[in-house]
């Protein structure tokens, strides 16, 4: 990979486990296509990366791993929506674009399915958003070999989130069908604000969850037969002023819960976000269970996002240009990262941990005579992790 662009880092931070690698992706957007917001989303799975730049009409861009490098092998697009791309997931045998019209009517929202085969990624379904119209904005997907999780945000006519819903729909005699609403064991019109799932285990949160005296609450459901069921509850021991389960993410057979403040007023001075580390036997996973492993850090949106692989979570912040990472052996060390690319804007990032490399969406990026221009960018950097397990944004 080449060589050049350098993260500032913490103290903590050894020489040889810096990223100092990198290659940076710019956009190659289809013929036809403007290129805006590239790396607005990002999915991976252990051999391919996905990239999306939704703005406008929006296409998708898959890149394969060549000769240490990431190199561009196909374009998704649609001729008769837009927003292309402004949610994605991708599995070993499936991709799932998120896209809307805005040329009709109520703006419908559509989940385009695609297939692996032996020469990229073929078309294989549309499915319309469980939801009808604007009300059905996907704000979550997740993909596996059977279930396709799909997280709406429900918006009133002024463009205020009203509540959020999670949806599975499942693969079923050579088709996506029947949408199924998961719901939470309590009253919620928040559940679903945060997603992460592999094939064993799905995790969502809801930070506005009141379950008993609690604060926020992360559900853990399991696959019985052809339906996911709920196994435990999690809830926050922080109070309230915090969003606990902003963030979540499946780490191998960890579970890691990001803490974010809502306001600087709403904590006590100095209070920083956290990541809570949950390891063992997920029906066991509970507030009476405290998790083993604590992260913290001053920045009090310390786990705006987490994205992991087995060994290896980066954790994301609003300061610009900056991130973290920490080892998930011990011992946990929370290691600061700071883009140095004079061109980077670093808001807003998206993350994705796989095959060893650490990958940064810059969407708004770059920044020319100090402004942003928004066309995007995205910085992967080698040396880390193994490969993805699963990841969650906030």
């Amino acid at each position: 990979m080449m060589r050049g662009l350098l993260l500032a880092t913490s103290l903590m931070l050894s020489p040889e486990a810096a990223l100092a690698q990198y290659q940076k992706l710019l956009p190659e957007p289809p013929a036809g296509y403007a290129s805006h917001g590239f790396g607005e989303a990002i999915a991976a799975n252990e051999r391919e990366l996905a990239v999306s730049a939704p703005a406008g009409d929006g296409y998708v861009s898959i890149y394969r791993r060549s000769g240490g490098q990431w190199r561009l092998t196909q374009h998704l697009v649609s001729t008769d929506t837009d927003s292309y791309g402004y949610r994605l997931a991708m599995g070993d045998s499936w991709l799932a674009v998120a896209n809307r019209n805005t040329q009709v009517t109520g703006w419908p929202n559509y989940i385009d399915v695609y297939r692996r085969a032996a020469d990229g990624w073929v078309f294989d379904q549309r499915l319309d958003s469980p939801a009808p119209g604007s009300a059905g904005y996907i704000h979550h997907l997740a993909v596996s070999e059977n279930s396709l999780l799909v997280g709406l945000v429900r918006m009133s006519g002024e463009g205020d989130i009203t509540h959020r819903q999670l949806y599975d729909f499942r693969r079923e005699n050579g088709s996506w069908v029947s949408p199924h609403a998961l719901l939470p064991p309590y009253s919620s019109t928040q559940f679903g604000k945060a997603l992460a799932a592999s094939s064993r285990w799905l995790v969502t949160s809801d930070p506005l969850a009141r379950p008993g005296a609690a604060y926020g609450a992360v559900s853990v459901f399991a696959p019985v037969g052809d339906e996911w069921t709920h196994l435990s509850l999690i809830t926050s021991s922080v109070g309230q002023g915090a969003w606990f389960g902003n963030a979540v993410a499946l780490c191998g057979q960890r579970l890691a819960v990001s803490t974010v403040a809502i306001t600087a007023s709403s904590v006590p001075v100095g209070w920083g976000g956290r990541v809570d580390i949950f390891e063992g036997d997920p029906s066991q996973w509970s507030s009476n269970r405290p998790a083993p492993a604590v992260l913290t850090q001053a920045d009090r949106w310390f786990g705006r996002s987490l994205a992991c692989s087995a060994s290896t979570m980066v954790i994301g912040s609003d300061t610009f240009r900056t991130f973290y990472s920490a080892p998930l052996s011990e011992p946990r060390v929370v290691r600061t990262h700071v883009l140095s690319d004079p061109e980077a804007y670093g808001n807003g990032l998206t993350f994705a941990v796989v095959g060893g490399d650490v990958i940064v969406g810059d969407q708004l990026g770059p920044v020319v005579e100090g402004v942003p221009r928004g066309t995007g960018a995205v910085y992967i950097f080698a040396g880390v992790g193994e490969s993805i397990f699963a990841h969650g944004f906030e």
